[in-house]
């Protein structure tokens, strides 16, 4: 029995033994080492590259903030905010195109005017500022058209000089 044991373990220490001494203890250590070097070398690598990654989306995540607040932010901010003197709902018709004034100033109405189409109205007499008017304007009628409605309205005259447009009192009957 002996022999067949003898044998056994033999057989199993000449299987694990290197052909031609290949991988004997000398010649496998350093190549180890140049393999854990690489190994090293790659998770470097690749927590680099995670790194990167993170500060790219924070970097997005900034960039798209400061756009926000740079661009989108103010466009609804500024038309979210209710003309004084109108309730909330009038304010609300503002932003679908239309405008509702309820005894409002006409130097309110024509702060509007001038900030919808980007003009400059004046009014020429004190008295005219604190004139409170009652209107609505549709989102399709263009400023001519307001200023018309307003002259026959209000009684009051039109008067463009270059690109100001002045509202003075009285209407055709005080041109004589």
């Amino acid at each position: 029995m002996e022999t067949v044991n003898d044998a056994f373990w033999v057989q199993l220490a000449q299987s694990t033994r290197s052909p031609r001494g290949k991988y004997s203890k000398e010649s496998t250590w350093p190549l180890l080492e140049r393999r854990l070097r690489e190994q090293d070398s790659r998770l470097r690598w690749r927590w680099l590259g995670r790194a990167a990654a993170s500060v790219a989306v924070i970097l997005m995540f900034v960039v798209g903030w400061a756009m926000y607040g740079t661009f989108i932010k103010p466009i609804f901010d500024k038309s979210s905010a209710p003309v004084e003197g109108t309730p909330v709902q009038e304010s609300q018709m503002h932003l679908r195109g239309a405008m509702t004034f309820q005894q409002v100033p006409l130097q309110q109405i024509v702060e509007e005017l001038n900030q919808s189409f980007a003009s400059d109205i004046r009014i020429a007499d004190e008295e005219l500022k604190d004139y409170h008017i009652t209107a609505t304007f549709s989102g399709d009628e263009t400023l001519d058209t307001i200023l018309d409605l307003l002259q026959r309205v209000a009684n009051l005259q039109i008067v463009r000089q270059g690109p100001t447009i002045l509202i003075k009192k009285g209407g055709a009957e005080d041109e004589g």
